[in-house]
């Protein structure tokens, strides 16, 4: 199993033994708990991210302070696209629809 299955099993087991209140899981949950520390001691918590990875190598920062770094980045370019919109969509000027003028109504040839 990979690192995140294995982390992702281990907080579900966990999860359970909380819910139901068992311990019928303890066995499961330590062996898992050991096989996350044999993967970390292996480095397979490294970060997988390629555009992480790749600024880290240039910059030689650590890749999870570089992936937090683009994600705040990329929220607050988020943030500032929908405040723009929001307010270019305020300061527009209202557009005039014109309406079409009501065809004259059918009326039979006595009413007229």
């Amino acid at each position: 199993m990979t690192y995140e299955m294995t982390a992702a099993s281990l907080a579900d087991l966990e999860g359970k033994r909380e819910r139901l209140k068992s311990s019928r899981y303890d066995d499961r949950i330590e062996a898992l708990r050991g096989e996350v520390k044999r993967q970390l001691a292996a480095g397979a918590n490294v970060e997988t991210d390629p555009q992480s990875m790749a600024l880290a190598s240039l910059t030689f920062l650590d890749p999870k302070k570089v992936r937090l770094g683009l994600q705040v980045m990329f929220g607050f370019m988020v943030e500032l696209g929908a405040a723009l919109m929001l307010f270019s969509s305020i300061a527009a000027e209202p557009v005039k629809v014109k309406t079409p003028e009501k065809p004259p109504m059918w009326r039979p040839k006595w009413q007229r």
